[in-house]
Protein backbone atom coordinates (compact mmCIF):
# COMPACT_ATOMS: atom_id res chain seq x y z
CA UNK A 1 0.00 0.00 0.00
CA UNK A 2 0.74 3.45 -0.74
CA UNK A 3 1.63 5.84 2.02
CA UNK A 4 1.31 9.88 1.19
CA UNK A 5 3.58 11.73 3.59
CA UNK A 6 3.47 15.49 3.97
CA UNK A 7 5.89 18.13 5.75
CA UNK A 8 5.95 21.82 5.39
CA UNK A 9 8.70 24.28 6.81
CA UNK A 10 11.49 22.93 7.27
CA UNK A 11 13.37 26.22 7.64
CA UNK A 12 16.98 24.75 6.98
CA UNK A 13 16.58 21.86 9.73
CA UNK A 14 18.69 19.37 7.92
CA UNK A 15 19.05 17.12 10.77
CA UNK A 16 15.57 17.55 11.46
CA UNK A 17 14.26 16.64 8.58
CA UNK A 18 16.59 13.43 8.21
CA UNK A 19 15.65 12.41 11.48
CA UNK A 20 11.95 12.79 10.77
CA UNK A 21 12.49 10.51 7.72
CA UNK A 22 14.09 8.14 9.60
CA UNK A 23 11.00 8.30 11.70
CA UNK A 24 8.04 7.69 9.50
CA UNK A 25 10.73 5.08 7.10
CA UNK A 26 10.21 6.39 4.11
CA UNK A 27 10.12 4.19 0.98
CA UNK A 28 10.13 4.05 -2.78
CA UNK A 29 6.88 2.83 -2.31
CA UNK A 30 5.67 6.24 -0.17
CA UNK A 31 4.28 9.55 -2.06
CA UNK A 32 6.39 12.58 -0.23
CA UNK A 33 4.82 15.95 -0.34
CA UNK A 34 6.77 18.94 0.67
CA UNK A 35 4.99 21.66 1.19
CA UNK A 36 7.85 24.36 0.95
CA UNK A 37 9.73 26.71 2.76
CA UNK A 38 12.52 24.43 2.81
CA UNK A 39 15.33 27.48 3.50
CA UNK A 40 16.08 30.60 5.74
CA UNK A 41 15.74 31.12 9.42
CA UNK A 42 17.76 27.47 10.58
CA UNK A 43 21.58 26.88 9.90
CA UNK A 44 21.43 24.44 6.80
CA UNK A 45 19.42 25.66 4.10
CA UNK A 46 21.81 24.35 1.13
CA UNK A 47 21.75 20.68 3.25
CA UNK A 48 17.68 20.48 2.92
CA UNK A 49 17.87 21.37 -0.77
CA UNK A 50 20.67 18.81 -1.09
CA UNK A 51 18.82 16.17 0.61
CA UNK A 52 15.32 16.98 -1.38
CA UNK A 53 17.32 16.74 -4.47
CA UNK A 54 19.15 13.65 -3.69
CA UNK A 55 16.00 11.97 -2.70
CA UNK A 56 14.75 12.75 -6.07
CA UNK A 57 17.68 11.73 -7.67
CA UNK A 58 17.75 8.31 -5.61
CA UNK A 59 14.00 7.48 -7.40
CA UNK A 60 11.88 8.15 -4.37
CA UNK A 61 8.41 9.77 -5.12
CA UNK A 62 8.88 13.14 -3.80
CA UNK A 63 6.83 16.16 -4.75
CA UNK A 64 7.95 19.41 -4.03
CA UNK A 65 6.24 22.71 -3.70
CA UNK A 66 7.29 26.27 -3.26
CA UNK A 67 7.14 28.20 -0.37
CA UNK A 68 7.20 32.19 -0.14
CA UNK A 69 11.07 31.77 1.21
CA UNK A 70 11.79 29.89 -1.85
CA UNK A 71 10.35 32.95 -4.09
CA UNK A 72 12.05 35.35 -2.59
CA UNK A 73 15.24 34.03 -2.97
CA UNK A 74 14.45 33.53 -6.70
CA UNK A 75 13.80 37.34 -6.72
CA UNK A 76 16.48 38.59 -4.47
CA UNK A 77 19.28 38.48 -7.87
CA UNK A 78 16.27 40.30 -9.77
CA UNK A 79 16.60 44.00 -7.73
CA UNK A 80 17.79 45.85 -4.78
CA UNK A 81 14.24 45.62 -2.99
CA UNK A 82 13.62 42.40 -3.31
CA UNK A 83 17.49 41.34 -2.37
CA UNK A 84 16.71 43.44 0.83
CA UNK A 85 13.50 41.37 1.49
CA UNK A 86 15.36 38.51 1.42
CA UNK A 87 18.39 38.68 3.20
CA UNK A 88 16.21 40.28 6.23
CA UNK A 89 13.87 37.37 5.87
CA UNK A 90 17.05 34.82 6.36
CA UNK A 91 18.82 34.98 3.35
CA UNK A 92 22.18 36.67 4.62
CA UNK A 93 22.60 32.89 7.15
CA UNK A 94 21.81 31.53 3.10
CA UNK A 95 24.35 33.40 1.45
CA UNK A 96 27.41 33.38 4.92
CA UNK A 97 26.46 28.64 4.23
CA UNK A 98 27.39 29.10 0.50
CA UNK A 99 30.10 31.30 1.30
CA UNK A 100 28.46 33.79 -0.93
CA UNK A 101 29.25 37.57 -1.42
CA UNK A 102 27.22 38.14 -4.52
CA UNK A 103 24.11 36.09 -5.53
CA UNK A 104 25.92 34.45 -8.75
CA UNK A 105 27.93 32.87 -5.67
CA UNK A 106 25.35 30.24 -5.04
CA UNK A 107 25.34 27.26 -8.01
CA UNK A 108 22.60 27.52 -10.56
CA UNK A 109 21.54 24.39 -9.65
CA UNK A 110 19.60 25.47 -6.68
CA UNK A 111 17.96 28.24 -8.34
CA UNK A 112 16.79 25.86 -11.33
CA UNK A 113 15.75 23.69 -8.25
CA UNK A 114 13.41 26.43 -7.14
CA UNK A 115 12.20 27.46 -10.53
CA UNK A 116 10.82 23.63 -11.21
CA UNK A 117 8.96 23.90 -7.92
CA UNK A 118 5.41 23.71 -8.41
CA UNK A 119 2.52 25.88 -6.72
CA UNK A 120 0.07 23.45 -5.10
CA UNK A 121 -0.77 20.03 -6.28
CA UNK A 122 -4.26 17.91 -6.27
CA UNK A 123 -4.56 14.21 -5.49
CA UNK A 124 -8.18 12.38 -5.49
CA UNK A 125 -9.69 14.68 -2.74
CA UNK A 126 -6.44 16.41 -1.18
CA UNK A 127 -5.10 19.57 -1.96
CA UNK A 128 -1.81 20.28 -1.10
CA UNK A 129 -0.40 23.86 -0.84
CA UNK A 130 2.12 26.04 0.80
CA UNK A 131 -0.32 28.85 1.92
CA UNK A 132 -3.54 28.73 0.98
CA UNK A 133 -5.92 30.76 -1.39
CA UNK A 134 -7.89 33.38 -2.12
CA UNK A 135 -11.50 33.35 -3.37
CA UNK A 136 -12.84 36.01 -5.44
CA UNK A 137 -17.09 36.79 -6.04
CA UNK A 138 -15.83 37.84 -9.86
CA UNK A 139 -15.20 34.28 -11.42
CA UNK A 140 -11.14 34.07 -10.84
CA UNK A 141 -9.70 31.10 -10.51
CA UNK A 142 -7.88 30.53 -7.14
CA UNK A 143 -5.52 28.24 -8.51
CA UNK A 144 -4.08 30.50 -10.69
CA UNK A 145 -3.83 33.61 -8.15
CA UNK A 146 -0.12 32.06 -7.74
CA UNK A 147 1.17 34.82 -4.67
CA UNK A 148 -1.51 33.98 -2.54
CA UNK A 149 -0.63 30.50 -2.72
CA UNK A 150 2.59 31.43 -1.40
CA UNK A 151 1.70 34.64 0.94
CA UNK A 152 -1.46 34.38 2.18
CA UNK A 153 -2.88 34.23 5.90
CA UNK A 154 -6.01 33.60 8.05
CA UNK A 155 -7.77 32.39 4.13
CA UNK A 156 -10.05 29.27 5.94
CA UNK A 157 -12.22 32.20 7.22
CA UNK A 158 -13.20 33.73 3.99
CA UNK A 159 -17.40 33.34 2.87
CA UNK A 160 -17.31 30.42 0.55
CA UNK A 161 -14.50 28.23 1.24
CA UNK A 162 -16.81 25.12 2.41
CA UNK A 163 -18.75 25.82 -0.71
CA UNK A 164 -15.58 25.51 -2.98
CA UNK A 165 -13.65 22.56 -1.35
CA UNK A 166 -16.88 20.48 -2.26
CA UNK A 167 -15.51 17.58 0.12
CA UNK A 168 -12.40 18.24 -1.13
CA UNK A 169 -9.46 18.60 1.94
CA UNK A 170 -6.46 20.81 2.36
CA UNK A 171 -3.36 20.77 3.85
CA UNK A 172 -0.75 23.52 4.24
CA UNK A 173 1.58 25.40 6.20
CA UNK A 174 3.23 28.88 6.48
CA UNK A 175 1.91 30.14 9.17
CA UNK A 176 3.14 28.70 12.58
CA UNK A 177 1.35 26.13 14.87
CA UNK A 178 1.75 24.57 18.18
CA UNK A 179 0.92 21.16 18.13
CA UNK A 180 -1.79 20.52 20.40
CA UNK A 181 -3.49 23.25 17.59
CA UNK A 182 -2.00 20.72 14.85
CA UNK A 183 -3.40 17.54 16.73
CA UNK A 184 -6.88 19.01 17.25
CA UNK A 185 -7.50 19.78 14.01
CA UNK A 186 -6.11 16.45 12.54
CA UNK A 187 -8.25 14.61 14.96
CA UNK A 188 -11.55 16.21 13.88
CA UNK A 189 -11.71 16.37 9.94
CA UNK A 190 -14.92 16.42 9.37
CA UNK A 191 -15.44 19.76 10.99
CA UNK A 192 -12.12 20.78 10.10
CA UNK A 193 -11.43 20.38 6.67
CA UNK A 194 -8.38 22.60 6.18
CA UNK A 195 -4.91 21.25 7.97
CA UNK A 196 -2.23 23.47 8.80
CA UNK A 197 0.85 21.13 9.68
CA UNK A 198 3.37 23.97 10.54
CA UNK A 199 4.77 23.54 13.66
CA UNK A 200 7.52 26.57 13.74
CA UNK A 201 10.53 23.57 13.49
CA UNK A 202 12.56 27.09 13.39
CA UNK A 203 10.93 29.08 16.67
CA UNK A 204 11.58 28.80 19.92
CA UNK A 205 8.10 29.55 21.08
CA UNK A 206 6.10 27.01 23.57
CA UNK A 207 4.60 24.20 21.79
CA UNK A 208 6.84 24.65 18.27
CA UNK A 209 10.11 23.90 17.56
CA UNK A 210 9.09 21.06 15.96
CA UNK A 211 8.67 19.24 12.28
CA UNK A 212 5.11 17.85 11.92
CA UNK A 213 4.99 14.98 9.45
CA UNK A 214 1.08 13.92 8.44
CA UNK A 215 0.50 10.49 6.73
CA UNK A 216 -3.02 10.70 5.14
CA UNK A 217 -3.81 7.28 3.94
CA UNK A 218 -3.69 5.53 7.42
CA UNK A 219 -4.16 9.42 9.45
CA UNK A 220 -1.37 9.44 11.55
CA UNK A 221 0.50 12.18 12.60
CA UNK A 222 4.51 12.52 13.69
CA UNK A 223 6.20 15.42 15.38
CA UNK A 224 10.20 15.41 15.18
CA UNK A 225 11.74 18.19 17.90
CA UNK A 226 13.86 20.17 16.34
CA UNK A 227 17.79 18.56 16.57
CA UNK A 228 19.73 21.49 14.13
Amino acid sequence: MTRIFAISDIHGCAYTLNEMLNLIGLSKDDELYLLGDYIDRGPRSRMVMDTIMRLKEEGNNVHCLRGNHEQMMLEAPQSKEYAAIWLRNGGTEVMEEFGATQFSDIPNMYFDFIKGLDYWFERDNLILVHAGFRLLENGSNPFELKKNMLWIRKWEEQRGVGAWLNGRRVIHGHTPQTERQIRFRFDNPEKYPILNIDNGCAYDEDGMKQLCCVELTERKIYFQKNID
